[in-house]
């Protein structure tokens, strides 16, 4: 690991993107050979800096003036692109720092990342310390300074990719798929400022690169493809770095399945693994992760324009497509990102602009008269991001030919404030469109995933709404848990042996130790109120329901009683329900139990009936289904926990025609087997809460 002054020593990488003159070393008059291809490039390219080739047997390559050796070359060459075999790289190098060659780009393969391969790795690490050289390499593919016109590259990628300069760096420890995803943004519209692969990294680091990033004045988003970092702290002083410059880093971390491999001995290795840690680092900077090489380029498209948008405001969505409009809604809750609330000005504002058949909520239905009147896009999109709770709008359209130039015509002439954010989602526009809209500032993604996904980086989800106590229901709609479990009890379904003691009465001492919980008038819930005790000695039983019935009395809840029963034993807590589908009929939900249901989500639901091998298999696909298997301690009795449900599925048919759900929860595995510890039911809709 390098020491802090070191690391405060970040070498300068202008040459190595925008270098004032460069010297090729065994170019060769071939431009489709690799050793032949950055010389075509610059060529093509136009670098404007001297250039110079190292070919002892030719005067000239490609049109360039050719030198037997960098010692020969007229001028002192700022950058050297090294194309030579792996032996021959170091006495290159050693060459070139001796003249005064400030950087050097060396592509060669066949060093440390094969083995046997050539040794000369640390002392090329060594030659840099020593004079100052900066080496890029070896085993990458060079680097890329688009706005200077720097192809510092061999790959054909280049041949066929558009000069786009912009605003973006990439810094990739896979050349191949970094230099597919600069041709794929150029593609898109998305312009590069620096790209660079950094290979073997014998001496330029991924981290230094960051570093170095992090001040270039040309760069705005920090992207980048990583496989492993070698020095932690460096890592994250660059990352602070960036932070500091008001530029976002986003990484793709390649290697994510092998997490926590070497740390599987011990607890916290095999479950903070590797990769457990890249990723907490990178939240504890600042940074951001993605799972997937075109996500990143979806995230860089949308930070370059916003950096962070506002967390107590909304999206608002406008289309032609109702069932595109119901799509990006779901996406949209799915990563906690809520519609914008529309003032009534703005309602009214859209209201005038479509046709009376459309929608002017949230989402805007824009109908296909837009055909018709393009003039209602500028108008409808004008009022939106207008509005005081829309922090981005989403435009969900598919028009081609004259209508899709029109359509871009008007969403680019809508006058937006300075902090608006409009997106467009587009299937199948064309690349042309695309680049237009994008060099207009509105990022455009092909499907609604890759949208929400990459908003979601810039907009993090609302805090949670502040949870309300359940209110209590009607009578009418509550089946008390003293009947919901007898009516189990009847279908030989496991609950514990109940006593429910009514109002007016004392309860008895009794032996062992107990679970107290008052039943409660229209109460589904009753933690909340405080009117559980749980673990009761015997003796403590009839003080246990004196302060139960006191709760309630504090709680306002009319109790019709106090259920004293045996306590289950200890095990993992499964939600299990009964309810009605108005599409499927009766289904089961099986999911993470206790206090944990609300908390995690994890639920699956199946149609009845069910059998015990459709409830393992919903169960394996959940959080807690790892859970199940992993207990530690006497086996739970799973096949005795799938049968129960399965059971319980059939019993659907059988139960009372005003009855809507059944929520057993928790239901308690243990090594003895099932049983169902709370149950409530519901007739009729059941109570908002």
């Amino acid at each position: 690991m390098q020491d802090p002054a070191a690391r405060a020593r970040t070498p300068d990488l202008r040459p190595l993107f925008a270098p004032r003159s460069v010297v090729v070393v065994g170019a060769s008059a071939n431009a489709q050979r690799v050793a032949g291809r950055p010389l075509s490039f610059l060529r093509a390219w136009e670098f404007p800096g001297e250039l110079a080739a190292v070919n002892p047997n030719r005067d000239e390559v490609q049109g360039v003036p050719s030198y037997a050796s960098v010692g020969d070359v007229p001028f002192t060459p700022e950058t050297a692109i090294v194309c030579l075999p792996a032996a021959r790289v170091l006495g290159a190098l050693e060459e070139c720092a001796a003249v005064g060659v400030r950087a050097a780009i060396v592509f060669a393969a066949g060093f440390g990342e094969v083995a046997g391969g050539c040794p000369d790795e640390p002392a090329i690490r060594t030659l840099c310390e020593q004079t100052g050289l900066v080496v890029c390499g070896p085993n990458g593919l060079g680097t890329i300074g688009v706005a200077d016109r720097f192809p510092g590259t061999f790959s054909g990628v280049l041949a066929a990719t558009e000069l786009l300069p912009g605003d973006v760096a990439f810094a990739t420890q896979s050349g191949a798929l970094g230099i597919y995803l600069f041709a794929e943004a150029a593609r898109r519209g998305l312009g590069f400022s620096r790209w660079i692969s950094t290979g073997n990294e014998a001496a330029l680091t991924f981290e230094q690169v960051l570093a170095w990033l992090a001040q270039d004045d040309a760069t705005r988003v920090i992207c980048g493809y990583v496989e492993g970092i070698r020095d932690g702290d460096a890592f994250r002083e660059a990352l602070r770095a960036a932070r500091a410059a008001g530029k976002q880093v986003v990484l793709l971390k390649g290697g994510a399945s092998e997490a926590g491999a070497r740390g599987a001995s011990s607890h916290t290795g095999a479950i903070a693994g590797d990769h457990e840690v890249f990723r907490g680092v990178l939240a504890q900077e600042g940074a951001i992760e993605v799972d997937d090489p075109v996500e990143l380029l979806d995230a860089a498209m949308l930070l370059r324009l916003r950096p962070r948008l506002a967390a107590d405001r909304g999206v608002a969505v406008a289309t032609t497509s109702g069932g595109g409009a119901i799509v990006l809604a779901d996406w949209l809750a799915r990563h906690g990102i809520r519609l914008a609330s529309l003032a009534p000005a703005t309602t009214e504002r859209v209201a005038a602009a479509i046709p009376e058949f459309g929608s002017a909520g949230n989402p805007v239905d824009f109908t296909g008269n837009l055909m018709n009147e393009m003039g209602m896009v500028d108008a409808t999109i004008g009022a939106l991001v207008a509005d005081p709770d829309v922090t981005a709008t989403i435009v969900f359209v598919g028009v081609a030919g004259a209508m899709g130039e029109s359509f871009i015509d008007h969403l680019l002439a809508t006058d937006r404030p300075a902090d608006a954010l409009v997106c467009c989602v587009w299937i199948g526009i064309p690349d042309p469109l695309r680049r237009r809209l994008v060099e207009g500032g509105v990022p455009v993604f092909t499907d609604v995933g890759s949208c929400v996904r990459a908003l979601a980086h810039v907009l993090p989800p609302a805090p949670p709404a502040p949870r309300r106590a359940h209110a209590a229901a009607a009578a009418r709609d509550l089946l008390p848990e003293s009947e919901a479990k007898a009516l189990l009890a009847a279908h030989g379904l496991p609950v514990p042996r109940s006593t429910l003691v009514p109002e007016g009465e004392a309860a008895g001492a009794l032996v062992g130790r107990f679970a107290v919980k008052g039943q409660a008038v229209g109460v589904a819930h009753k933690t909340e109120l405080g009117l559980v005790r749980l673990g009761v000695e015997g003796a403590a039983v009839p003080d246990a329901v004196e302060a139960v019935r006191e709760a309630a009395a504090r709680a306002g809840a009319q109790l019709d009683g106090v259920l004293v029963e045996e306590l289950a034993p200890p095990g993992v807590e499964l939600l299990v329900t009964l309810r009605r589908d108005p599409t499927f009929g009766w289904v089961v939900v099986v999911g993470a139990g206790g206090t944990f249901t609300e908390a995690l989500r994890d639920v699956a639901a199946r149609a009845c009936p069910v059998s015990a091998a459709d409830v393992r298999a919903a169960l394996d696909g959940l959080r807690v289904g790892a859970l199940l298997r992993g207990w530690r301690g006497a086996p739970l009795a799973l096949e005795d926990a799938y049968e129960t449900v399965a059971r319980l599925s059939a019993l659907a048919a059988d139960l009372p025609g005003d009855l809507e759900e059944l929520e057993l929860n928790p239901v308690i595995v243990g090594p003895e087997g099932a049983m169902i510890v709370d149950a409530v039911g519901f007739r009729g809709e059941r109570a908002a809460s």
